[in-house]
């Protein structure tokens, strides 16, 4: 078979022209003829009768070998190649690297005490050790966490790449190829003059990061194929076998309040990957860094099993909670962290909208008396709730701080700053409650509630009032077909509750948006809604169209059978907005929102790793807010504030439980990515084996056989016999060179012959 030949820079060819040089100044500068009338001039003409051959050959050959120079560097200038053109570039060229290293938290799965990322760092490493004068680099860290790109100028130092390596760390973040090779067709355009560009990809390539659903999946493959249009992409896989891994997925408390002294239900979900075979595991729990018990559990390869625990917490406020696995080969999927707020009584903040002389007149008189009764028997059972009442005068400037929930009862006007009062205190987790009532303003409601641009509370118009509070014979009763939000559904199976029996006198009728995200848990027969919930900030707003007083509950605040029950549930709904267990996943930011617009407070962040940090609070008209957003590291975080808060938070942050699966694409998938793409094998000389790299570049050996005749041209012009001996010895060198590659003895044979050729010489010279 006959190789392909050509030129990797065929333009250069114009430099053949160059050959004409010495053929126009031997012309421009020969003598002439010159007509000397001279006696002595026959003698002369006849001598050079007798050497004119001679001299002409010996110019002819002197022009031929500067010729000859010209034409070798302007062909080894052009590159010409056999085979590929990437042969001409000679056996390492200069090359432009892309870096890309997996840094997910998966490559830190060890065997015999080294790392899927340690392999790839070694590999890396051999690399930037081999690394020739002129190779460029970039790198590119595979991780959902930033920084991505890490060298993102271009870098021709290798040591300063092999120092970035070695400082790179493990992330405790997920893989996310796409984030990372959307970086790569940028910086294929840097070093424009390096044309051989290699994208390296070095990762364990677990099938759920590689193997995307949906829009991400056909992006992650034009983009892929995108690269390897521009690019050589060599692929490294750095997984290590078995892939068997065993993590903590998930991890919550029962129910919608921890109470202080109460025994609580903890669950947590263990997942084993792979094929491992089925066995006991042990399970650890630990409270505030205590380990407080164990539990065994069987796990089975590929599914979850399910483990609880029942743990009281003595003290009120929050807790942190760690269910932990024994160490495996992978560590950092081992641990789930919850933050668990423990209550004591829920504190609830009544407005009363309707001050009377007589206290069971007032809008919040029945409310009180539901959450909390007076009774004088003390061995009575504790209410949960722990009720305060103030007029709505003095609910302007009251301190909501400690409140769990705020019930404004029958409060005609709401201005705009107790608006963003309470704004700022649903945005904190708190929860308000709006009753109804005949001093309520629909217009004002309306104004600050509903038609607010941007912060509109609730997305709900009141229209008008149904019913006629002195007429009890139209009495609007309750809907109870659909029982199943969490404030009805004890309602559920219990006709003997009364909610299907109690009614009320009046309500306001309201209309909720068009795209409102909102729910009814509760409505009239009439089908208009009786209690509305949404979602408000970490907190929870409900309306009750109806009034829980007598101006237009009539008889249900007083004798109702279901009015107790459903205001605890109304109550206990709303301030348990706020999740009791608090957990966010590796790189999503912490925020607590306070409703105390209080300037100038800074709190001190502590976390694992010794972490420990101030960070500002910004203030504007919904209250204070504390970002931080430096969670790199799961584990339990406290926020704390001195005076005059003096109040600390517990955060939850925790990995992404998928990345501890280790199934990896096979071979066959893993080469498929690219079209084209090539396995990475690192060798002697950092790159690749030699057996993937061209084997016969011709470049070189023009240029050195152009510097030998150059050098042969020199000692021609001064003595030509000597110039012949040199001229001999670059060919004998170029035919040694041949016959050794063919035969190491004929090249020693040549050698031999050619020595005894030189000595021979030499010597006749000499006898000259």
């Amino acid at each position: 078979m006959i190789p392909a030949f050509g030129f990797a820079s065929p333009w250069l060819l114009l430099g053949l022209g160059l050959a004409a040089v010495p053929v126009i100044i031997h012309l421009l500068f020969r003598r002439p003829y010159r007509d000397v009338p001279w006696a002595a001039t026959r003698f002369l003409l006849a001598a050079t009768k007798k050497h004119a051959k001679r001299l002409r050959l010996e110019q002819l050959l002197l022009l031929l070998v500067r010729i000859a120079v010209l034409l070798l560097v302007a062909l080894a200038l052009a590159r010409p190649y056999f085979g590929s053109p990437q042969a001409a570039a000679g056996p390492d060229p200069p090359r432009h690297r892309i870096i890309v290293i997996d840094a997910s938290y998966s490559m830190g799965h060890e065997l015999a005490g080294q790392s899927s990322f340690d392999l790839a760092r070694q590999a890396v490493r051999e690399v930037t050790d081999a690394a020739r004068p002129g190779d460029a680099f970039h790198v590119v860290r595979m991780s959902d966490l930033g920084p991505r790109v890490v060298i993102g100028r271009t870098a021709y130092q290798a040591s300063q790449v092999a120092e970035t390596i070695d400082d790179l760390q493990l992330s405790f973040g997920t893989a996310d190829p796409l984030a990372a090779l959307r970086e790569i067709p940028a910086l294929l355009k840097q070093a424009p003059e390096l044309t051989r560009k290699e994208v390296v990809i070095l990762s364990d390539f677990q099938r759920p990061d590689w193997r995307p659903a949906g829009d991400r999946a056909d992006e992650l493959r034009k983009l892929l194929d995108t690269i390897g249009e521009k690019a050589t992409v060599r692929l490294f896989d750095a997984g290590r076998t078995p892939t068997s891994n065993a993590g903590v997925v998930a991890l919550d408390v029962e129910g919608s309040l921890v109470k202080m002294g109460v025994t609580s239900r903890l669950t947590a979900l263990i997942r084993q990957y792979g094929d491992a075979e089925p066995r006991r595991e042990r399970v650890e729990l630990h409270v505030d860094g205590r380990l407080v018990t164990t539990e065994m559990i069987d796990v089975r390869p590929n599914e979850n099993a399910t483990v609880s625990f029942t743990h009281e917490f003595a003290e009120p406020g929050p807790h942190g909670v760690e269910v932990r696995l024994p160490s495996d080969a992978l560590a950092a999927d081992n641990s789930r962290y919850l933050s668990v707020t423990a209550r004591g009584r829920l504190r609830v903040l009544l407005v009363n909208g309707r001050p009377a002389g007589r206290p069971e007149q007032t809008a919040t008189f029945y409310l009180r008396q539901a959450l909390s009764p007076e009774t004088d028997d003390a061995s009575a059972t504790q209410s949960d709730f722990e009720p305060t009442v103030i007029d709505e005068g003095g609910f302007s400037d009251h301190d909501l701080a400690g409140y769990d929930a705020v019930v404004l009862s029958n409060v005609g006007i709401i201005t705009d700053r107790e608006a963003d009062r309470l704004r700022a205190f649903a945005a904190a987790g708190g929860g308000v409650v709006l009753a109804l009532g005949d001093n309520v303003r629909p217009e004002a409601y309306n104004r600050l509630l509903a038609d607010a641009e941007g912060d509109a509370m609730l997305p709900v118009r009141l229209i008008e009032r149904v019913g006629n509070p002195s007429r009890p014979q139209e009495a609007m009763r309750f809907d109870t077909s659909v029982l199943t939000h969490p404030i009805v559904s004890p309602f559920a199976g219990n006709p003997g509750t009364g909610l299907d029996t109690d009614f009320t006198l009046a309500y306001a009728k309201a209309e909720l948006a068009g795209n409102a995200t909102v729910e009814v848990p509760l409505r009239f027969e009439s089908g208009d809604p009786a209690i509305i919930a949404a979602s408000a900030g970490a907190g929870r707003i409900l309306l009750s169209t109806t009034s829980v007083d007598t101006t237009w509950g009539g008889p249900w605040p007083q004798a109702g059978r279901s009015f107790l029950p459903l205001m605890h549930e109304m109550v206990r709904y709303a301030a348990t907005g706020r999740p009791p267990g608090l957990s966010v996943d590796v790189g999503e930011p912490l925020v607590w929102t306070l409703p105390e617009r209080i300037a100038g407070l800074t709190a001190t962040v502590t976390g694992p790793g010794d972490l420990t940090t101030s960070v500002a609070a910004t203030v504007d008209r919904r209250g204070t807010t504390i970002l931080f957003d430096a969670t790199e590291r799961p584990g339990i975080y406290t926020m704390a504030l001195g005076a005059p808060i003096e109040k600390t938070e517990l955060f939850a942050v925790n990995v992404e439980p998928s990345e501890g699966d280790l199934t990896a694409l096979s071979e066959q998938e893993r080469m498929a990515l690219v079209s084209g793409a090539k396995p990475f094998i690192p060798g002697s000389n950092g790159t690749m084996t030699s057996a993937a790299l061209p084997d016969w570049t011709v470049s070189r050996w023009l240029l050195a056989v152009a510097f030998g005749l150059l050098l042969a041209e020199q000692i021609l012009a001064w003595r030509f016999a000597w110039g012949l001996l040199a001229l001999a010895a670059v060919a004998c060198a170029l035919l040694f060179r041949w016959a050794w590659i063919v035969d190491p003895y004929l090249g020693t044979a040549l050698a031999v012959v050619s020595l005894i050729g030189f000595v021979v010489w030499v010597q006749r010279l000499r006898s000259a």
